[in-house]
């Protein structure tokens, strides 16, 4: 059954509460389900249209948590579902047509899609290094909580990962970056050497090996 506008709206208040009753989570997974449609069609396009590979984006807990940290509307938010393409570098993620061409014969919107149905669905478009540092990220948040991902949480590892970001952000810039980030947040941790070749083996290794650190 179809929620109106004004029922979308009041699930979404009730979801930034800090405690939810499963039927509330519920009615998000019902709510979610008339995206469907429009997401794999997308998906579909990315695929045979563009020679993409995307991948579906896990929103329940995203979607909390945005509503807990702005003032959006559920109804508005054109992140319900998603999918992510991870491409070479800025230039592949910047070249002609990508993401602006018309997708879906839908209108384009920032890295969102408004599909034929009406539903909108957002295109995260990472390079690798992005998508490595991402990933990284995620995996800290895991450790030491949710809220480390919207700027929260120690702020030895927030400098670690702002740093991170920053040489990839340099990398990917194709810019002179300066040696001097370290491979961990520790006071006696070996440096990263900041190319691209030397920083994606550090990253992907990384990523290998915090699943398996203690917190």
């Amino acid at each position: 059954m179809s929620l109106s506008t004004t029922q979308i709206n009041r699930l979404g208040d009730r979801l930034r509460e800090e405690s939810v009753v499963e039927a509330d989570l519920r009615q998000l997974d019902d709510y979610r389900r008339q995206f469907a449609a429009a997401s794999a069609e997308v998906e579909r396009v990315l695929r045979e249209e563009f020679g993409h590979r995307p991948t579906a984006l896990e929103a329940k807990s995203t979607i909390r948590a945005k509503l807990r940290r702005e003032s959006t509307r559920l109804s508005t938010m054109h992140d319900i579902a998603g999918c992510r393409v991870v491409v070479q570098d800025r230039g592949a993620q910047r070249a002609r047509g990508w993401p602006r061409a018309a997708v879906c014969r839908g209108q384009v919107h920032r890295q969102s899609v408004e599909a034929e149905d009406g539903h909108w669905v957002e295109i995260q478009v990472r390079t690798e290094l992005e998508h490595l540092w991402a990933q990284l990220c995620e995996l800290v948040a895991d450790k030491v909580g949710l809220e480390f991902k919207y700027g929260a949480g120690r702020p030895d590892l927030r400098a670690w990962m702002n740093g991170l970001s920053e040489t990839v952000d340099g990398i990917e810039r194709g810019e002179a970056v300066a040696a001097g980030i370290k491979m961990f947040p520790l006071p006696d941790s070996p440096h990263i050497e900041p190319n691209r070749e030397h920083f994606t083996q550090t990253l992907n290794g990384l990523v290998v090996l915090l699943p398996k650190l203690e917190e």
